[in-house]
């Protein structure tokens, strides 16, 4: 239970106010009268039980702002709280009841009420202006300004987030809140000077805020007036550490230091920086032309604004950022990267060509480990990146697609490695790209890949890149005098059949099921048998129809492919890993035919007994072949891609082979990017 009592003096002002009160019309007399009874009661009640909590009508009638609802505002009131500890002018300060705050204002100073917290360590000014109300924030500074001493205590007053009022009510969109610093210049100047500086719990101050939300008028506020003052008053008027005698005692450091030098060395994130990534495009212009020298400042990892605007593809940003600075893109961040290379590492194309239109030699633009844009775009699976320089026919690119880094990885080394198979697929089929480039370590593209792959069960993509560099003929590097010939990433290294197992049980209980259905097929006939006719008996009565010929034709197709496969499959279980995957190679796509031949069955045998009703006929004639061609491109899909490298057997895998990537890598890309980073 918090105590506001203020002494004889307070009491002496209560008595008067009291008496002020009784000269009032009767009616409302005896209705205070009541209440006071009522609240009597009460207390007799909170003094048994040792608390005291803010009673629901008194709660009530300050939330709907009635007309009166401030006259029962007393002493005794102010002595009341919520379950939160929320006192009664926290309460009239949330719902803007100024009429109760000025009433409360009057029963207990101000001095001490603004500086009562609540449970989240909020005061009444953290409430107003979390909420927005202005008009009652004014009439809750006012009173302070009388003694600066106060005022200053109460300002800089911070909740449990170590936020002031200002931080809340710019943090809840409440930018009106700078009225009240109209409310007296020396006010508004001692604000600015102290307040604005003050990092929250999330290390931001009110001008870092003022910039991150996009205010404008704020903004051009502290353009012209604030900042030139706090480059020479404080260490960092943007979110870096405040020095207490300075916002105490209005003293200046002993080594005055910009803002912006002292941000540098903090590391904090500059107010442009924040800007671009708000992509606001008004504020960003106002800063440039007040501060154009912030365009050069860097965050802690080094990166400056236009870094920041190529990483999210902010086009407009660049481009006005070029405009009035032609050096700012040949800067570095910690990790030697160029705002090119992070416009290439996420795809921004427009922002690319910009970019390059600014670079004298995109060849020169490497990071510490020596890799070009393409290499990176490789390393990140920005097909579009790719697809964008291969089409530059001139020499620098030309010179940027064979490029080699300081370990002498190629894109090529990097996308197999990193199992990129888009983008190997991409720079394979481009006749300009070197397949058989060595790196340092002596090893080709397939080469790095075998050396990143998984030995058992390796992840789909990684199968796709390996077909694909087998297929564009890349090979082993020749060590000495011979071919070392490292194995696939789909072949391990197995002493037995065991890793083949379930999928040749599988494969074994499909053939036996369409043997099954094709030997039963095979006498029901649709239509049935001819029992009539002596000549005909036991002949199929649709033997002369053109579809029973096809027919006959499929399931028979079926019925000896499926025993095909189940004899070959059969061969696979003698234990000998070799003829395993020979019998898997041969298997499943005769399988395939024999699926095939057995859904063309069922439209011909459908059809021959329905063909009479044209309408129905047709119908099912159309359904059928769609899911016939549908089934057909799912199981091709299976056991595509092939690694062959003959030219003919690569074009007819060339549009599968895309469809996989862009079906398979799009999703791995996407929980990639979650946590990458460029190694």
């Amino acid at each position: 239970m918090k105590d506001f009592r203020g002494g004889e003096e307070t009491s002496m002002k209560n008595d008067d106010l009291e008496n002020n009160y009784k000269e009032g019309e009767q009616a409302s007399r005896n209705a205070i009268e009541e209440k006071r009874i009522e609240r009597s009661e009460d207390s007799d009640e909170v003094e048994a039980h040792g608390w005291c909590l803010l009673p629901k009508r008194t709660y009530d009638a300050i939330k709907q702002n009635k007309g009166e609802s401030w006259r029962e505002i007393d002493y005794q009131s102010l002595q009341q709280e919520s379950p939160k500890e929320n006192t009664v002018l926290h309460v009239a300060a949330l719902y803007g009841n100024d009429r109760c705050v000025e009433r409360i204002l009057e029963i207990c100073p101000a001095a001490e009420l603004l500086r009562v917290r609540n449970g989240n360590g909020d005061t009444p000014l953290h409430v107003a202006a979390r909420a927005g109300k202005i008009s009652t924030l004014h009439k809750l500074v006012a009173p302070l300004l009388r003694n600066p001493k106060q005022a200053e205590l109460a300002i800089l007053t911070t909740n449990n987030l170590r936020n002031t009022l200002f931080h809340e009510a710019l943090l809840n969109g409440h930018k009106d809140v700078m009225e009240i610093l109209d409310s007296s210049p020396d006010f508004r100047n001692w604000v600015e000077e102290n307040v604005f500086i003050m990092k929250n719990g999330q290390g931001k101050s009110v001008l870092h805020l003022a910039f991150e939300k996009g205010y404008e008028d704020i903004v051009d506020d502290v353009l012209t007036r604030v900042v030139p003052v706090l480059e020479f008053v404080t260490d960092d008027p943007f979110g870096g550490p405040m020095i207490a005698s300075v916002v105490l005692n209005r003293r200046k450091p002993k080594k005055p230091n910009s803002f912006w030098t002292t941000l540098q060395k903090d590391g904090a994130r500059s107010p442009l920086i924040s800007t671009i990534l708000k992509q606001n495009k008004g504020i960003l212009e106002k800063i440039v032309k007040e501060k154009k020298e912030w365009i050069h400042f860097k965050d802690n990892i080094g990166r400056n604004a236009l870094h920041y605007a190529a990483s999210i593809g902010y086009l407009h940003g660049v481009e006005y950022l070029l405009q009035n600075c032609h050096t700012c893109s040949m800067e570095r961040d910690n990790d030697g990267f160029f705002p090119l290379h992070l416009a290439s590492a996420f795809g921004h194309i427009e922002v690319l060509k910009k970019l390059l239109e600014n670079c004298p030699d995109p060849r020169e633009i490497v990071d510490n480990k020596g890799r070009n844009i393409v290499h990176i775009a490789a390393i990140m699976g920005e097909f579009n990146v790719i697809r964008y320089i291969l089409q530059d026919a001139n020499d620098e690119v030309k010179d940027m697609i064979n490029g080699k880094d300081y370990d002498g990885n190629t894109p090529l080394h990097l996308a197999a490695s990193h199992s990129r198979p888009k983008i190997v697929q991409a720079l394979t089929w481009d006749t300009r790209v070197d397949l058989h480039c060595l790196n340092n370590n002596n090893q080709t593209a397939l080469d790095a890949f075998e050396q990143f792959k998984q030995e058992n069960n390796p992840p789909f993509l990684q199968r796709l890149t390996w077909c694909q560099l087998k297929s564009a003929g890349v090979q082993n590097a020749r060590r000495g005098s011979h071919s070392i010939e490292i194995p696939c990433p789909h072949k391990p290294e197995a002493k037995s059949t065991d890793f083949y197992k379930d999928r040749i049980d599988t494969l074994m209980v499909v053939s036996t099921l369409i043997t099954t259905i094709a030997f039963a097929a095979g006498f029901t006939l649709p239509g049935g048998n001819n029992s009539s006719n002596p000549k005909q008996q036991g002949m199929a009565v649709m033997l002369n129809h053109m579809l029973f010929k096809p027919y006959i034709f499929c399931i028979t197709t079926s019925m000896y492919g499926g025993i095909s496969v189940t004899i070959i499959l059969i061969w696979a279980q003698l234990g000998d890993i070799t003829l395993a995957l020979l019998a898997l190679k041969v298997a499943i796509p005769l399988l395939g035919v024999t699926l095939a031949t057995l859904s063309v069955a069922f439209l011909a045998g459908v059809h021959l007994v329905i063909s009479d009703l044209s309408w129905l006929a047709t119908t099912i004639l159309i359904l059928c072949v769609i899911f016939i061609l549908l089934l057909l491109l799912l199981y091709t899909l299976l056991w595509f891609p092939i690694e062959s490298s003959n030219i003919i057997m690569r074009n007819i895998s060339f549009y599968p082979f895309q469809f996989l990537t862009w079906l398979f890598e799009k999703d791995s890309t996407e929980d990639e990017m979650e946590g990458s980073s460029i190694d």
